[in-house]
């Protein structure tokens, strides 16, 4: 349940409307497997159909999952 709540905190602070620092989201994707290359992986990314707007939590939520998938590793 912790850590749960601290992952609502995250996104809820992605939806206030003046943050300190730039929210990251998939369109860092780029940046964040290039980081993780550097360190040795070999990470293949593939890209179907045209990248389409998502609300900013939403694009939060799934750079932090990518992020934290490539820590894992």
């Amino acid at each position: 349940m912790h850590e749960l709540r601290g992952i609502l905190g995250v996104l809820r602070d992605a939806d206030r409307a003046d943050p300190r620092d730039p929210t990251p989201g998939l369109d860092a994707l780029d940046d964040l497997v290039t980081g993780a290359v550097g360190t040795g992986l070999e990470i293949e990314v593939e890209t179907h159909g045209e990248r389409l707007l998502v609300p900013v939590g939403t694009d939060l939520a799934a750079y932090r999952i990518i992020q934290e998938s490539l820590t894992n590793v």
